[in-house]
């Protein structure tokens, strides 16, 4: 299955299929960026780079809009945040318990909430 990992400090979705044309990574966000999860209820829609989550939505609000509330959830790039990222990849009904997750991961590090954050 395919991962985010975080090198040289920026996000990528590493495949596990490379190919002679590719190295199997994928640029996902910039360290200075925001992660983000597009959800509804229980149900995983979008993952990735807050801009492209949140453009994502915008395009796609109507079509899901009957199924109820989109909730998007932004999160900074640390090692901690990608594994929960990881999880809800892994488990898509673990988005359930993200907003939880998420705040015992800020209970825990408090840091992790408050790294700056410049404009690109």
């Amino acid at each position: 299955m395919d991962r985010y990992v975080i090198e040289h400090g920026d996000v990528w979705l590493k495949s596990e299929t490379k190919t002679v044309l590719s190295s199997g990574l994928q640029h996902v966000c910039r360290g200075s960026e925001q992660l983000a999860i597009a959800f509804i209820d229980d149900q995983l829609l979008k993952m990735g780079s807050e801009a492209s989550v949140r453009s994502w939505v915008e395009k796609n609000r109507l079509k899901v809009i009957g199924d109820g509330e989109i909730i998007v959830v932004s999160m900074p790039v640390a090692e901690a945040t990608v594994a929960e990222f990881n999880a809800c990849k892994e488990n898509p009904n673990r988005v359930k318990a993200l907003i939880e997750n998420l705040t015992r991961l800020g209970v825990a590090d408090p840091s992790l909430f408050d790294i700056p954050r410049y404009p690109i």
